[in-house]
């Protein structure tokens, strides 16, 4: 969500949104008592998650591209 409202990025801003989903990635690897694996590679969790990031992303983007578009 943060990396819809950056305008200028800067190396180490993609650095950290690299090693902050590589992060989450290795929670959901090494934690596997708290998260249920079998959910995470079938194909219901990942349609939910897109769904959940297009719903929540979508809008901004739209804000974002009106606003450039119109500020010309």
């Amino acid at each position: 969500m943060v990396a819809l409202t950056v305008v200028t990025w800067h190396r180490l801003m993609a650095l950290a949104e690299l090693v902050s989903l590589l992060m989450y990635t290795a929670t959901l690897l090494i934690f596997t008592t708290y998260f249920d694996a079998d959910f995470i590679r079938h194909w219901d969790f990942w349609w939910k998650v897109t769904a959940i990031t297009l719903v929540s992303c979508f809008p901004l983007y739209i804000v974002k591209f009106m606003h450039r578009k119109w500020s010309n």
